[in-house]
């Protein structure tokens, strides 16, 4: 947590647990997750924390990496790319 004389914001990573207990000048939580299940919605609402999250962040990024592998797997990217390594002794591919 960092704390100054005007402004008290926590940055908290999944799955680690926000503890509220950190001191009253706790104004903001920033989550570097999608979700925000680990924070204590209803404790922040009474001591007015405001909590800011990334929703629907990842879900592009998800589709295009699944969609990479499918492909690689189906052409059997890897072990072609193993192959070629070991035929021409290219260990820097």
């Amino acid at each position: 947590m960092q704390c100054t004389k005007y402004y008290a914001a926590a940055c908290v990573h999944a799955p680690c647990y926000v503890n509220l207990c950190k001191g009253p000048q706790l104004q903001v939580i920033g989550t570097m997750s999608v979700g925000y299940e680990h924070i204590d919605v209803r404790e922040c609402s009474a001591r007015n924390i405001l909590i800011g999250y990334t929703p629907g962040v990842l879900t592009d990024a998800t589709a295009e990496l699944t969609v990479a592998l499918l492909l690689a797997t189906s052409r059997r990217l890897m072990p072609g790319k193993s192959h070629i390594t070991r035929l021409l002794d290219l260990s820097e591919l």
